[in-house]
């Protein structure tokens, strides 16, 4: 145990100190394992697709590192469009993705700005359409 008393104006000639590296930054995952996708810019009943969805960031940089959307169109019945993320950032509660759709047909970019609140992504997808989805954050 070392004690010290430190006066202003005084220099520390020697002892024992130990500094600590930073931890590193934290890796979160956000998983939900369904989704809504409203062919509409609020909730409606005219719902485009579901499907689940995913994304892994850095909580230092923001940057998101990998993620998808499996986008089945219509709604648990039809085709199932795969969706990558190719970029994106989270900043605070904003989320701010890019997609590349590659099979069946590819696409891109396609667009997602939301938030993440809670477990509970919100935002528009692909224009004016709004995509929701109820999941959690985990390391």
């Amino acid at each position: 145990e070392v004690g010290a008393i430190i006066t202003p104006l005084k220099t520390i000639s020697g002892g024992n100190f130990q500094v600590n590296d930073m931890p590193e930054a934290a890796t979160l995952t956000f998983t939900a394992t369904d989704s809504l996708y409203y062919n509409c810019a609020t909730v409606c009943a005219d719902i485009y697709g579901d499907g689940p969805i995913s994304f892994t960031w850095n909580t230092a940089t923001g940057e998101v590192t990998e993620g998808y959307y499996d986008e089945v169109v219509p709604a648990t019945t039809g085709t199932t469009y795969y969706n990558e993320v190719d970029s994106g950032s989270i900043v605070g509660d904003t989320v701010n993705l890019t997609f590349t759709r590659t099979l069946p047909s590819p696409a891109g970019p396609i667009v997602f700005t939301g938030t993440l609140v809670g477990g509970e992504l919100s935002g528009q997808f692909g224009g004016p359409y709004l995509l929701t989805a109820a999941g959690t954050v985990a390391p």
